[in-house]
C-alpha cells in the first residue's frame, strides 16, 4: 500500500497536479482508518527518494492537457522515423533554436543570494534596477554540445557598439515598419520580439550559412527543432530549408516546457547568471542599457557549456 501511495504521488507530479501534504494525510486516513501525525509526510518522503517537498511553478492548463501520452508518442515516432530514414543522423546535425527574453535590469526575481543586514533592520530592503526593457536573444545549440553565437533583437533605437565582439555575436538587422536593413551584428524590431521578417532574414542569411560549419556528413540533413510559431512556416523559409538540406521539425503545441532543450536545461541557468550579473553591475554603479547590454550579456554567456547543452538534450529525450 505504501508503494502504491508513492507511485500515486509520482504520477500526480508528472501530470502537473502535485499532491498537497494535507490531501496525502486525508488519503492515508481513508486507506488505513487512522489520521497520520502532522509531520508524518516528512518520514514518508525520506523512505521514498523519488519524492520531495517543493514549491510549485504555475502551468497553463493548455500546457498540461497537451502533454499527454498520445501527443508525446506521436512526436517521438516521427523523430525515430526521421532518424531511421537517414540511417542515424549524427548529434552535430540536431539543433534547437529558441528565443529568450531578458530584461536589462535583470528582472524582478531574486537571484537567491543572501546579504548582511543590521539585526535592528526588520525591512531588509535591497536596491534593484528598475529597467524592465526587454531584449530578445536567439540561441541555437546542438545535441553535440555546440552553440552558435547569440543573436539579439532590441526595440528600435540606438545600436550597441559591438565591434570588439564581432566574432562572438550573430548578425544585426534594423527592422522598421516598412524596411529591413542589414547593419552588422544586432537586429531591431519595433516591438522587441522576433517577427516574420526577422525570422525569414535570420534563417536564410544567418542560420543556413552558419550551420554548414557544423555539418559532418553531407549526405545527412540538419534537423532544426523549433516551437510551432507561424514565423517558422513561411514559404521562403521552407524553400531555403529544402534547398540547403535542413529539416524543420516543430514541437507539439504547448509542450516546450517539457520538450525543448533550451527551455528545460539551459535558459534557467542563463537567467540566474544574468540576474546575479545585473546585481553586481548595480553594486559597481554600472547601469545596463541598450548601449552596453550585449557586452554585459556576453560576459555571462560562458554559462552555456557543452556539458550543460548535452544534458538538456538527454533530459528531454530529443537526443540520444
Amino acid at each position: 500500500q505504501e508503494q502504491t501511495v508513492a507511485d500515486w504521488c509520482n504520477l500526480a507530479s508528472t501530470s502537473a497536479t502535485p499532491i498537497h501534504p494535507a490531501k496525502l494525510h486525508a488519503s492515508v486516513k481513508e486507506i488505513t482508518g487512522r489520521l497520520p501525525s502532522r509531520k508524518w509526510h516528512y518520514g514518508f518522503i525520506r523512505h521514498h527518494p523519488s519524492l520531495r517537498i517543493s514549491r510549485a511553478s504555475g502551468l497553463d492548463p493548455k500546457h498540461a492537457r497537451n502533454f499527454n501520452k498520445d501527443t508525446i508518442g506521436e512526436f517521438f515516432e516521427m523523430r525515430k522515423k526521421l532518424d531511421d530514414d537517414h540511417n542515424k543522423i549524427p548529434p552535430e546535425h540536431h539543433w534547437n533554436m529558441d528565443e529568450n527574453g531578458n530584461q536589462m535590469g535583470g528582472g524582478r526575481k531574486n537571484a537567491g543570494m543572501k546579504f548582511i543586514f543590521s539585526e535592528e533592520d526588520s525591512d531588509r530592503y535591497r536596491v534593484h534596477s528598475d529597467n524592465l526593457e526587454l531584449v530578445t536573444i536567439i540561441e541555437r545549440v546542438s545535441a553535440a554540445g555546440a552553440k552558435m553565437p547569440p543573436w539579439f533583437v532590441l526595440s528600435e533605437g540606438p545600436a550597441t557598439d559591438i565591434r570588439d565582439l564581432k566574432d562572438k555575436v550573430g548578425g544585426i538587422l534594423l527592422c522598421s515598419t516598412n524596411t529591413i536593413m542589414s547593419l552588422d551584428s544586432v537586429s531591431f524590431s519595433l516591438a522587441g520580439w522576433t517577427d516574420h521578417e526577422i525570422a525569414d532574414y535570420w534563417f536564410r542569411n544567418h542560420f543556413v550559412p552558419t550551420v554548414e560549419k557544423y555539418r559532418v556528413d553531407p549526405e545527412k540533413p540538419i534537423v532544426l527543432t523549433v516551437d510551432g510559431h507561424s514565423s517558422h512556416e513561411q514559404p521562403s523559409i521552407q524553400k531555403a530549408a529544402y534547398d540547403n538540406g535542413v529539416i524543420i521539425h516543430a514541437f507539439p503545441s504547448k509542450t516546450m516546457h517539457k520538450f525543448q532543450p533550451l527551455d528545460v536545461g539551459v535558459f534557467s541557468f542563463v537567467q540566474r547568471a544574468w540576474t546575479k550579473h545585473c546585481d553586481k553591475c548595480l553594486a559597481d554603479r554600472v547601469e545596463i542599457d541598450r548601449y552596453n547590454f550585449i557586452p554585459e550579456y556576453m560576459a555571462i554567456h560562458h554559462i552555456i557549456t557543452s556539458e550543460l547543452v548535452q544534458k538538456a538534450f538527454k533530459k528531454t529525450g530529443i537526443y540520444p
